[in-house]
């Protein structure tokens, strides 16, 4: 039961946020209610605009994050011009008269610890789960590379507030060895261990790197260390605050057991998800399993899946600015790479979902 008194708080919460940035919240953003809710309008508010002098931290972290991949990174020898830079854009919200600064207003929301302890608190998430554990709001996030980058954006960009982690270690199989298997799905066997992510990692460049590499990042400018503890983070998870957790399954339609992925190795039970991320169509890998299926439909958070839309940011990008920021280092071999700068436009990417989970779990 939650009382007079816990429910006046979180309306106050709830009023101080719609005060602070009134136009963030605007009905235009969305459509009208229909059996799947409010459905985002992504391409018709979202828009960029040079703001990196004029928002709260505009950069977070740099190139030598130990999370971010060595060939999304967009470290450069060349000095660059303001808004030659990813990070100089960011990502607002505006339909007519109605405008969202959505970096301001994820900053003074927290970031994720911040929004998660909302809609932690919002949804009085004081109890166990069936492990035992403390209830965190759990998100699940199930794609591809675009959508790791988030995650990885995410814990760059707010390392400081990270609470627990895990990632794989020594796992055995990959795309490759499955192509070279025709396709075989990847056993529980062969995923590794799960173990806490170290906040730094130990590497080095090889000789060769250093040879080819060294002319491309400004002087003395520390290169970004090549990972050597055979981790890797296609099923991590990451906890901020001690009150919401990502996890995220890399291409999930190649494992064998799917289910056994969310419980032996994330220790996740199905109906302790809260949040459910798409990309790449993997919304069908889901719909085809009917476990899976009845529980998430069960628990309604299937109803409030989101299918993230990466497409549109380079779309709105290129129309916005004129180019895409794509990764381009010693790393990609025909730049721009698909991939996004990081850091930038991830970021925006991590900017827009905490939005929109605290816009569906508080707001709506």
């Amino acid at each position: 039961m939650i009382h007079y008194s816990q429910q006046k708080n979180k309306e106050t919460e709830v009023n101080a946020t719609l005060m602070h940035h009134p136009g963030c919240f605007s009905e235009s953003f969305f459509t009208e209610e229909d059996d799947n809710g409010k459905q985002f309008k992504y391409d018709e508010v979202m828009k960029y605009s040079l703001l990196g002098n004029n928002v709260s931290n505009s950069v977070r972290y740099n190139h030598l994050c130990p999370w971010i991949k060595n060939r999304y990174n967009c470290a450069t020898s060349k000095k660059k011009q303001y808004g030659e830079t990813a990070s100089d854009w960011k990502l607002i919200l505006e339909k007519g008269a109605e405008s969202c600064n959505l970096w301001n207003l994820i900053h003074d929301l927290g970031g994720p610890a911040g929004v998660g302890e909302r809609i932690w608190t919002h949804h009085n998430l004081d109890h166990a789960n069936k492990l035992g554990e403390k209830r965190t709001y759990n998100v699940v996030m199930l794609g591809n590379s675009y959508l790791r980058q988030v995650l990885e954006a995410l814990e760059c960009g707010w390392s400081k507030d990270i609470s627990f982690s895990l990632m794989q270690k020594d796992a055995t199989y990959g795309i490759p060895l499955q192509k070279s298997r025709n396709g075989a799905p990847i056993r529980i066997d062969e995923m590794g261990s799960m173990e806490r992510m170290s906040m730094t990692w130990e590497g080095s460049l090889d000789e060769n790197d250093f040879e080819s590499k060294s002319v491309f990042y400004e002087k003395g400018l520390p290169f970004p260390s090549t990972k050597t503890h055979k981790f890797d983070d296609n099923v991590p998870l990451v906890e901020f605050g001690g009150k919401i957790r990502f996890y995220y399954i890399f291409q999930p339609s190649m494992y064998e057991n799917l289910l056994g992925v969310f419980q032996e190795k994330l220790q996740l039970e199905l109906q302790d998800i809260d949040s459910l991320v798409f990309n790449s169509g993997q919304e069908k890998t889901i719909s085809s399993n009917n476990t899976m299926r009845e529980v998430f439909i069960s628990t309604g958070v299937w109803e409030q899946r989101i299918i993230w839309p990466y497409e549109t940011f380079r779309k709105i990008q290129e129309r916005d600015i004129g180019s895409w920021f794509g990764a381009d280092n010693p790393w990609i071999t025909h730049p721009p790479d698909d991939h996004a700068c990081m850091p930038g436009p991830p970021d925006d990417e991590v900017n827009l979902l905490l939005f929109l989970l605290y816009y569906k779990r508080i707001i709506q």
